[in-house]
C-alpha cells in the first residue's frame, strides 16, 4: 500500500481526508511543517499534501522546496483555499507537481494522485526536445514537464512561430498519455458550420455530402493528447461544444443520440492573453476556468538570445548540413536581428543560407536579411525592459511574501502604496 503524508494546519481537512483516504493510503498527517518534515523523513512518502499557507503565510512553499532538495522522487501536491493563479505558479517553480482547490471535489484530488502515481512509475525523467539554454527556455520547460505529469487542461500562450506545439508535444510525449495520439487542431482552420462534424464526427446520411461515417477529433486522440491551436479563432458556438465536453466527458457524433467517452487531455494554445479575451467578452468565463490550470508563455527568440547559435548549430545537422558554420560577422548579425518570425523565421533563414553557402562558412550574404525588417532594439529601449522586468519579479516576489496585501508590501520595499497601485494597474492593462 502507498503512503501518504498530508501537513494542513486546518484539522476539519485533515479529519475529512484521513476519513477518504485510508482505505487507499497508509495515511500520516501533521499540522505544522516541523512534525511533517519529520514524517516525511520518516517514512518517505509517495505522495505529500501539502498546505501552501501554512500558519497564514507561505511557509508550505518553503517546506516543498525542503522536500524536492531531500526526496526529488516524492510527489507533492500542494493544496489551498485560494484560487490565484500567481501561487500556483510560484508552487511548480519550486518543484509542485500539481496543487488542488479544497473547495473541489475530493475525487479530483484522487484522480490527480492516481495519474501522477502512474507517471512516475511508467515515465523517465523528462527530456528537453532540443535546445534550452537560455535562463527563460530553462525555466519554461521545467514547468512542462511539471504539467506532464498531471491530469489537468495547459493553456500556452506566446508569439507566432515560438515553439508552441514544441511545447504541446513535449509535454504529450512525457505524459501518461504518450502511446496514444496527439491531435494537433488549427481552430483559425475551421468553419463555425462544420465545427460539430470536424470534432464530434458524423454518421453516414446525417447531412448532404456525408456520404460515409466519419471520426472527429475527439475520437482521432482518444486516450491521448488534443492540442487546439489559435483557440482565439474558436466561434462562441465551438466554445460552447467545447466546455459542454469538457464538463460532461461525453458527445454524440452529428446524426446519433449513441453518446460516446470523451477520453482526451485538451492542450490549447493562442498568441492573445486569454483573461483579456474573457474581459473583452470575446471568451467565455466559464471555458476559461475549465482549461486555464496549467498556464505556460514561450518567449520570443529576442527574449532568449542564449538559444540563437545552438539553434541554427541544431538546425544545420537537422537539415544535414552539420559541416556548415556561420561566419564570425554572421554570428554577429543573427545576434542582433529582431527576429519578428521566431522559430520559424530562424530555421526559414538557415535552411535558405545552407544552400546558398557554396562552402563550408556561411557569410552574411547568404542570410539574405534585410536590415529594414528589423534589428535589435536600441540601449534606451533594452534598459527600460530589463527594468520592468526586474521590477515585475520584484514585486511579484514581494507580494508573495506578504501575502497580496499591497500596504504591506509597499512598506516592505520602500515605495508608496499608490505607485505599487500604479505599477499592478499598468500591470494588468498590458495583458
Amino acid at each position: 500500500m502507498k503512503t501518504l503524508v498530508m501537513i494542513d494546519d486546518d484539522s476539519f481537512f485533515l479529519e475529512q481526508y484521513t476519513d477518504y483516504f485510508k482505505s487507499l493510503y497508509k495515511v500520516y498527517t501533521a499540522s505544522d511543517s516541523g512534525r511533517g518534515m519529520a514524517l516525511v523523513k520518516k517514512y518517505k512518502p509517495d505522495v505529500v499534501l501539502l498546505d501552501i499557507r501554512l500558519k497564514g503565510d507561505n511557509e508550505g512553499l518553503d517546506t516543498l522546496r525542503e522536500i524536492k532538495q531531500t526526496f526529488p522522487e516524492i510527489i507533492c501536491i500542494m493544496v489551498t483555499n485560494l484560487d490565484s493563479h500567481s501561487i500556483y505558479m510560484e508552487a511548480l517553480n519550486r518543484g509542485a507537481d500539481d496543487f488542488f482547490i479544497k473547495s473541489d471535489n475530493v475525487d479530483i484530488l484522487q484522480e490527480k494522485i492516481t495519474c501522477l502515481l502512474e507517471s512516475h512509475k511508467r515515465l523517465p525523467a523528462a527530456q528537453t526536445p532540443f535546445v534550452a539554454v537560455s535562463d527563460k527556455t530553462r525555466k519554461l520547460f521545467k514547468l512542462a514537464a511539471t504539467a506532464s505529469r498531471s491530469v489537468s487542461n495547459v493553456v500556452i500562450y506566446g508569439e507566432t512561430g515560438t515553439g508552441k506545439e514544441v511545447v504541446a508535444r513535449f509535454i504529450h510525449e512525457n505524459s501518461n498519455r504518450s502511446d496514444k495520439p496527439f491531435v494537433a487542431v488549427n481552430c483559425a482552420a475551421i468553419q463555425d458550420g462544420l465545427f460539430e462534424s470536424a470534432f464530434f464526427g458524423h454518421e453516414k446520411g446525417s447531412f448532404t455530402g456525408a456520404i460515409k461515417q466519419h471520426k472527429g477529433f475527439l475520437e482521432e486522440a482518444h486516450g491521448g493528447t488534443l492540442f487546439l491551436d489559435e483557440l482565439e479563432d474558436l466561434s462562441p458556438r465551438g466554445q460552447g461544444a467545447l466546455l459542454r465536453v469538457i464538463q460532461e466527458k461525453t458527445f454524440e457524433r452529428v446524426g446519433s443520440t449513441t453518446s460516446l467517452t470523451a477520453d482526451v487531455r485538451f492542450i490549447v494554445a493562442l498568441k492573445t492573453d486569454l483573461r483579456q479575451l474573457v474581459d473583452q467578452g470575446r471568451f467565455r468565463e466559464d471555458l476559461y476556468y475549465r482549461l486555464a490550470v496549467f498556464t505556460l508563455q514561450t518567449p520570443p527568440l529576442r527574449e532568449r538570445r542564449e538559444d540563437i547559435l545552438p539553434l541554427i548549430r541544431f538546425y544545420l545537422k537537422e537539415l544535414n548540413a552539420g559541416n556548415k558554420q556561420l561566419s564570425k560577422s554572421s554570428e554577429n548579425i543573427v545576434l542582433s536581428y529582431a527576429w519578428k518570425g521566431n522559430l520559424r523565421e530562424l530555421r526559414n533563414v538557415i535552411e535558405r543560407a545552407a544552400h546558398m553557402a557554396p562552402g563550408s562558412m556561411i557569410h552574411p550574404q547568404h542570410l539574405s536579411l534585410n536590415a529594414s525588417d528589423g534589428f535589435s532594439e536600441s540601449y534606451k529601449e533594452a534598459r527600460e525592459r530589463h527594468l520592468q522586468e526586474f521590477r515585475e519579479k520584484y514585486y511579484s516576489e514581494a507580494l508573495l511574501r506578504n501575502n497580496g496585501n499591497v500596504s504591506k508590501t509597499a512598506e516592505e520595499i520602500g515605495v508608496s502604496r499608490q505607485t505599487l497601485q500604479n505599477f499592478l494597474a499598468g500591470l494588468k492593462s498590458s495583458k
